[in-house]
């Protein structure tokens, strides 16, 4: 996969700047700083960004069945509170059949004086369980994407002591990566896998701190 290039576009637009009393020299400044402005531009390649979209694709749906039963322990804390958006008398449901909720402009509408201390205790100890289980997954995850890393480069190494030490370094070097393309994706691949999934475990751990406070916070109020 190539590297973001830089692009010279000549029809980027710019937001207008006046500069009606440059001297010649700091008008040519100011032209140079436009032009790097204009070459600071990052665009895929469109076969790159092709398997880069695919790439994350297939990781988001793996980590979505990684973690579909703390996904639906969450949306089930949230109907204790949230209103589902309705449509012909029947909920709302989104691409993965996810309930859609009902929204005030800045966020889902909530009224945390319906939840119980009942649902409280029953999400902590559901979702406790569900890490348990999960946790070490995502660290297989993590190995796996440091052992295909690992892999990509042998093959590299490899190709690179195999070209003839007459030959360039770019050569060896375009050789080496070409040899290990298909690795190279498969390692960033788990790596999109393992970075996915890690981030998700811990919006879980922050989760169940919210709701550890939420249930202190109302054991002093009770007090």
């Amino acid at each position: 996969m190539n590297f973001p290039k830089l692009m010279d576009d000549p029809e980027v637009d710019l937001p207008p700047e006046e500069s009606p009393d440059l001297s010649p020299a700091q008008d040519e400044d100011h032209n140079l700083e436009l032009s790097a402005r204009r070459k600071l531009r990052f665009s895929w390649e469109a076969r790159d960004e092709t398997v880069l979209e695919r790439i994350k694709e297939i990781a988001n749906d793996q980590v979505y069945e990684l973690f579909a039963g703390a996904i639906e322990e969450m949306d089930r804390f949230y109907e204790a509170l949230r209103v589902p958006r309705m449509r012909n008398g029947a909920q709302v449901v989104d691409a993965r059949g996810r309930p859609v909720w009902e929204e005030n402009g800045s966020g889902p509408i909530e009224d945390w004086d319906r939840l119980t201390g009942q649902d409280i205790e029953q999400t902590l100890m559901n979702l406790e369980r569900l890490k348990i289980a999960v946790a070490p997954r995502v660290n297989e995850l993590k190995n796996d994407a440091l052992f295909a890393k690992m892999a990509s480069q042998d093959i590299k190494d490899d190709v690179w002591d195999s070209v003839k030490s007459s030959a360039t370094i770019g050569d060896r070097s375009a050789k080496a990566n070409k040899a290990a393309r298909q690795e190279s994706y498969h390692a960033f691949f788990r790596y999109v896998l393992w970075s996915n999934a890690d981030i998700f475990l811990q919006q879980i751990i922050t989760f169940q701190k919210r709701l550890s406070d939420m249930r202190y916070w109302r054991i002093q109020d009770q007090r």
